[in-house]
């Protein structure tokens, strides 16, 4: 069972996103989100709602669930 940032970062690979745009659009510094995606820091709802949106996830309970995360992945 993966952690919910390890689902992110697998999703956010596949999309081929920067982790600087969801700095961005999550109006938080490149740093912050590099510690969030690496299990560093927690990673609060309000951002995780943000890197869905940036992700083009409309529900980011995708992100708690491996094998959703493994369908958004396989439907790019």
């Amino acid at each position: 069972m993966r952690n919910i940032y390890e689902n992110v970062e697998l999703i956010r690979k596949s999309r081929g996103i920067p982790k600087k745009k969801l700095a961005e659009n999550a109006c938080i510094s490149n740093m912050a989100c590099t510690r969030m995606l690496s299990g560093q820091s927690k990673m609060p709802a309000d951002i995780l709602r943000s890197f869905a949106a940036t992700l083009f996830i409309d529900d980011y309970n995708i992100f708690f669930d491996d094998k959703l995360t493994d369908l958004v992945m396989s439907s790019k």
